[in-house]
């Protein structure tokens, strides 16, 4: 970094958000297109705490301003699967079809938008491979690229105790690099648990869900 003053007066500053969210979901099944269609909907609550740090260098002097903002609200998710055949799905998936803005302490704008996927899988035996999609490209966050995703995952189930999974998500406009990810699920009586963790050139990432199945 080259500084055109004697001094060095150089800043930088990070801004993300973090969102937990707890759930109850529903499904149906529905006669449309002469055949059954599953369709469900989960209804949820948001907890989200953006942040905002700044650091500025002055010389040999470092400051830090840490800032955080939470705020609480439901949204909405909904999807819908129809079967073809005995081995294919197609599926449509809406992710917070409300849209909502926070602002963190310092005054930038985090933007929450509905993200809808298509995808198709396959299923014989104890293997399921499926590809899915962004219908149209994700506008961010805050100031980052806007991106539209294409994964491939597969499944293989050991046993009601144990499915192995493995899965890759590329960027289809270029702005992030792939990421791969691999994962375990259990059931133990009506208790499930998912667990996955996935790593890029950039980024890496981890992920714990626990449920209770009806």
């Amino acid at each position: 970094m080259i500084d055109p003053v004697d001094s060095l007066t150089s800043s930088t500053s990070a801004t993300g958000v973090t969102i937990i969210e707890v759930g109850v979901a529903m499904s149906t099944q529905l006669q449309l297109f002469g055949g059954p269609v599953a369709a469900g909907i989960s209804f949820k609550a948001l907890e989200v705490e953006t942040f905002e740090d700044t650091q500025r260098v002055v010389d040999d002097r470092i400051s830090v301003d840490r800032n955080s903002e939470r705020e609480t609200h439901v949204n909405i998710d909904i999807g819908a699967v129809k079967e073809l055949g005995d081995h294919w799905r197609i599926g449509l998936a809406v992710k917070d079809i409300v849209p909502h803005n926070y602002k963190t302490s310092q005054g930038t704008i985090v933007r929450l938008r509905p993200r809808a996927r298509i995808g198709a899988s396959y299923q014989a035996g104890r293997m399921q491979i499926g590809a899915d999609v962004d219908v149209v490209r994700n506008e961010p966050l805050g100031a980052e690229q806007p991106t539209q995703e294409a994964a491939l995952g597969a499944e293989w189930v050991f046993g009601p105790a144990l499915k192995l999974r493995a899965g890759y998500r590329q960027d289809v406009l270029g702005n992030r690099d792939g990421i791969a990810s691999i994962g375990i699920g259990t059931r133990w009586k009506r208790l499930v648990a998912d667990v996955a963790y996935a790593e890029s050139g950039d980024a890496r990432a981890a992920a714990l869900q626990f449920g209770v199945a009806f």
